[in-house]
């Protein structure tokens, strides 16, 4: 993973990509071109920030220019995208297979010894907090720069469980794929509380390649269970390893993200830019 050297993109005190000036950057950028998403508080001196930043942000997008990048994020764009995932669905079996899954037991969560380590951690795509069992990560989630949220959201999942904060195993293959999910090797137990129609939606997530995107609809069948399906994919622990970012509306927009609509265009936004210049999909 590349290390960014300009003071605004890094946060010292904790030695990670200052994700949220990322956002504001892209949010502006999108802003000049639509208006998918509310944009809170940009207020950025194009003159002087973007003309600092532009280099770095480039980088972080793997090469690809932001106002490059922006018209692939409009909704016509958008739809084609799906068009094609859903064609190359029909065409393969697509599978992450170094993702594990073992269900959760009713008896492991009600029965009040759930054990559960977490820890906070920097990645690309700003601060995240990942929670493991003994028997796989049982919840990884953003934490938008607050780390006491992010635990609340943990203990809210796993109401009576034991928290201890320290890192395990299964921690380090989980942060592995944030960081370099091209080279990692081992693979990630996840030890998953959910129905059944649960865990086979997320699973149905995993089929989604890196760059794809598909809509609520395509993943229901029809429009009527769309809402359903969508709460599902709200309620999915295990953020972007489980990619349930790649899930957006048929239309074209994507402004809703449990973790904010600014952090899913930034996630659909980085991985365009890995596959534009291939275009693989």
């Amino acid at each position: 993973m590349f290390v960014l050297q300009k003071k605004w993109i890094m946060d010292t005190d904790k030695s990670g990509i200052n994700f949220k000036m990322i956002e504001r950057i892209i949010s502006y950028y999108r802003a000049q071109k639509s208006e998918l998403f509310p944009i809170k508080g940009v207020q950025l001196q194009q003159d002087i920030e973007l003309s600092e930043n532009h280099t770095f942000l480039t980088e972080w997008l793997n090469g690809i220019a932001p106002e490059m990048l922006v018209p692939y994020l409009e909704p016509i764009f958008i739809k084609q995208r799906i068009e094609k995932t859903i064609e190359r669905l029909k065409r393969e079996k697509i599978s992450n297979g170094q993702l594990i899954i073992e269900k959760m037991s009713p008896d492991e969560y009600k029965s009040g010894k759930l054990s559960i380590s977490y820890h906070f951690y920097n990645t690309d795509f700003g601060e995240v907090i990942i929670a493991s069992t003994g028997k796989g990560v049982c919840y990884v989630g953003f934490t938008n720069e607050d780390q006491s949220v992010g635990l609340k959201e943990l203990q809210r999942r796993f109401p009576g469980a034991t928290y201890t904060n320290c890192q395990d195993h299964d921690h380090r293959f989980a942060i592995a794929a944030f960081t370099e999910p091209s080279k990692q090797s081992e693979k990630v137990r996840l030890h998953l509380k959910g129905t059944s129609f649960q865990l086979n939606l997320w699973m149905k997530l995993l089929q989604i390649p890196v760059g794809g995107l598909v809509s609520y609809t395509f993943l229901a069948g029809n429009k009527e269970n769309a809402r359903a399906i969508g709460k599902a994919v709200g309620d999915n622990p295990i953020a972007y390893l489980i990619p349930c970012h790649r899930v957006v509306r048929a239309d074209g927009t994507f402004n809703q993200y449990y973790w904010g609509p600014e952090l899913k265009a930034a996630l659909i936004a980085r991985e365009l830019a890995t596959v534009l210049a291939g275009d693989i999909i």
